[in-house]
């Protein structure tokens, strides 16, 4: 069968409750892993922050190619 190098392009709309704005997407950048918050609840105390909500609002395979 044959093997693909798929180049995929995700993007999340991130709802969180933080002290501020830099704080906010940080948080986001650091803790969101495929759709998930990776966050534990000692990282989330420490850091006074929560994730709320994640959406996916794309999710589209832009290329292929047989390996």
């Amino acid at each position: 069968m044959p093997r693909y190098n798929v180049s995929l392009q995700r993007s999340y709309k991130v709802i969180v409750e933080c002290e501020s704005a830099d704080g906010a997407r940080r948080i986001a950048e650091w803790y969101l892993s495929s759709s998930l918050d990776e966050s534990t609840p000692q990282e989330r105390r420490a850091n006074k922050f929560s994730i709320e909500e994640i959406e996916m609002t794309i999710n589209e395979a832009t290329d292929s190619e047989e390996l």
